[in-house]
């Protein structure tokens, strides 16, 4: 195993060939070429959970929900396809109580038991 040091590392996620942790500092993100945990601007302070999509990555912070990375089929959250280096508020998401994110797409569950999806639609 290739071995990273990651201090105060307190939630890790990983799919494909990238992974993060967080931190008490924030959001780091490796892989896909790159071999040194690169910290993610705008993922600050604690992260409740992180999920990793194909390229890109949300964290649940106090509630919301905050993407970065690859955004082609609008699975960053914010209205547009435009893929960002430092995350951006999901539009519409406040009480987030789980996220995951997949290929191309990313869900939450909030504390009323609903689920939002968005990016990719493919399959429905």
């Amino acid at each position: 195993p290739i071995v990273l040091q990651v201090p105060g590392a307190t939630a890790i996620a990983a799919r494909g060939d990238q992974t993060c942790a967080a931190t008490r500092e924030g959001v780091y993100c490796w892989g896909a070429g790159v071999r040194s945990p690169r910290k993610i601007e705008g993922l600050e302070g604690a992260v409740e959970q992180l999920a990793v999509g194909a390229d890109f990555v949300c964290a649940r912070q106090s509630g919301g929900v905050k993407c970065a990375g690859n955004n082609d089929s609008g699975q960053l959250g914010d209205g547009t396809t435009t893929t960002r280096a430092g995350a951006r508020a999901v539009n519409g998401i406040q009480d987030a109580k789980a996220v995951m994110a997949g290929d191309g797409f990313a869900c939450s569950l909030d504390a009323r038991s609903r689920v939002s999806c968005w990016g990719a639609n493919r399959g429905g």
